[in-house]
């Protein structure tokens, strides 16, 4: 796991752990840490071949279970 994710991830799970009263804005530093890697991954010779969040968005589009459960029900016989 690379700087920047292995950063978001301990920010995540310390935020996991309050409640949305409790948060606290991220600190300056963190902030700093966040904006330096990220300057890193802007030169990131590999950035240009992974998908954007727009493309990732679009190719896993959530199943509405609504509308899918009927059909979801004969296919297992569940009808």
């Amino acid at each position: 796991m690379g700087k920047l994710a292995q950063l978001i991830h301990k920010v995540l799970a310390q935020n996991a752990q309050t409640s949305a009263d409790e948060l606290e804005p991220i600190s300056a530093d963190v902030r700093a840490q966040l904006n330096a890697l990220a300057k890193e991954n802007e030169t990131d010779t590999n950035a240009e071949s992974r998908p954007t969040v727009e493309e990732v968005k679009h190719e896993h589009q959530p199943i509405d279970t609504v509308k899918a459960a009927p059909d979801l029900a004969r296919k297992t016989g569940q009808a």
